[in-house]
């Protein structure tokens, strides 16, 4: 009896739950049950074609989900968000920094922040800045290195 036409039919059928069901687990059997399929479709007899889905599934679920959840896992990646996702980008000074006056003005991504310099220096409207640290409602900020 040829069973290939199940195989394959399950195959397909793990593969459309996968896209379901998060988590990598159900792929690795439809994708062995495709390759099951085929070795059915050639005629080796049924104890052969279950030795291979079982091969197949322990390989692909042992080698091949643990490369592909690190890749598109986010759990490890930290989203910054708010004032802190400044830091390191740089701006351009709208309104020149003086911290004695406490004045001065950045634009940052688009975005009107009031300005403190970190050396204390004076930067001049239209210097380019990178943000190197927030305090309260402010950006401290420095000069950016030229050439970046």
């Amino acid at each position: 009896m040829d069973y290939w036409h199940y195989w394959l039919s399950a195959g397909i059928i793990l593969l459309v739950l996968e896209m379901i069901v998060p988590g990598f687990f159900l792929f690795s059997f439809g994708v062995s049950c495709i390759i099951t399929g085929l070795v059915a479709y050639i005629g080796l007899n049924l104890l052969i074609q279950v030795l291979v889905f079982c091969v197949s599934s322990f390989v692909i679920f042992f080698s091949l989900r643990p490369v592909v959840q690190k890749y598109f896992s986010t759990a490890n990646h930290e989203v910054i968000t708010g004032p802190a996702a400044l830091i390191g980008k740089k701006g351009r000074v709208t309104i020149r920094i003086e911290n004695t006056t406490n004045s001065g003005r950045v634009n940052v991504e688009g975005e009107d922040w009031k300005a403190l310099s970190l050396s204390g220096e004076s930067i001049e409207e239209g210097e380019i800045i990178e943000v190197l640290n927030i305090e309260s409602i402010n950006l401290i900020v420095g000069k950016a290195v030229k050439g970046e």
